[in-house]
């Protein structure tokens, strides 16, 4: 089932995807932030040598490799992008946390934690299935139920645009805790992450997979137990598209001693990491500023 939506799913499958409820001026917003980057990456390039041409007539999902040449595009090259008026305005719109509410109640905060993807055509790594919990270390498990993952495609992401793929159900197989690390403050090493992959793998293939093909202003909300994987990019486009995560608030919820625990593991990867939280939603209704979100990151030192 992919046309699903509200809690009872959520909790049954480990995921609800929601169709064409992102407002296309938020995405635009968020795109154009990208294309600056990438005239950026062409000024350096052009002045490298390297291409003769900005390509600025380019949508970005055909900029980037016209821009990029050859050269590789790390995985996590665009996450800094994300910390900008224009995410803040994405995650604090009433048509997410409409979706977030549901799940996490009324008093939601982005925990900082967030990627900006360009997936680019070619083959994938051989096994990349995993729980995002399996990142995040032993202990955060404790409060799965109390966060919520979002994927929101910025362009569209089809089965032969590298669509998501998800096993239905198997957050409620807990955590796979082989190969996840006690202490969940350093970056994971890529053993463990190649670890981590072939335990999902071999789960995967026990099981039953369900793709996930998306149009730009439609969102996925998932459990962060669900196993999942991005699909091989077979276009001759970038798939374009953001992952967050989010929490119900902490100082706002009565929890057992276990859900404590996990909240306390979760935090000390979150402050560890210089990740800098955001309020995207208030009992009120109301939302942290951007001006507040900058001057946090600047308390942190995660900004100049």
């Amino acid at each position: 089932m992919t046309d699903t939506n509200g809690r009872e799913t959520f909790d049954e499958q480990g995921f609800a995807v929601h169709r064409n409820v992102i407002p296309g001026a938020l995405l635009d917003a968020l795109c154009d932030v990208i294309d600056q980057h990438l005239s950026e990456l062409a000024a350096a390039a052009m002045e490298a040598g390297e291409i003769d041409c900005a390509h600025r007539d380019l949508p970005i999902e055909k900029r980037l490799p016209a821009v990029a040449g050859a050269r590789p595009v790390s995985p996590r090259a665009f996450d800094k992008l994300l910390f900008c008026r224009q995410t803040r305005d994405l995650m604090c719109d009433p048509s997410l946390t409409a979706l977030l509410t549901d799940v996490l109640g009324p008093d939601i905060t982005y925990q900082g934690n967030g990627h900006l993807r360009a997936h680019t055509p070619g083959r994938l790594v051989p096994v990349p299935w995993h729980q995002d919990a399996q990142f995040y270390g032993h202990g955060t498990e404790l409060m799965a139920h109390r966060m919520a993952q979002v994927w929101i495609p910025l362009v569209d992401a089809g089965e032969d645009r590298g669509c998501l793929a998800v096993v239905p159900g198997s957050h409620r197989w807990g955590l796979l805790s082989e190969a996840v690390g006690e202490d969940n403050v350093p970056q994971s090493t890529r053993d463990r992450q190649l670890r981590i992959y072939q335990l999902g793998a071999t789960r995967a293939r026990e099981s039953a997979v369900t793709l996930l093909p998306m149009a730009r202003g439609d969102v996925v909300v998932f459990n962060s137990l669900l196993l999942h994987t991005g699909t091989e990019n077979r276009s001759d486009s970038v798939r374009w598209s953001v992952d967050l995560r989010f929490e119900a608030t902490r100082e706002f919820q009565t929890l057992t001693h276990a859900e404590s625990m996990g909240y306390a593991a979760m935090h000390r990867r979150l402050m560890g990491r210089g990740y800098v939280p955001l309020r995207v939603r208030a009992a009120d209704g109301g939302a942290e500023t951007w001006a507040t979100w900058q001057e946090r990151a600047r308390r942190m030192g995660s900004v100049a």
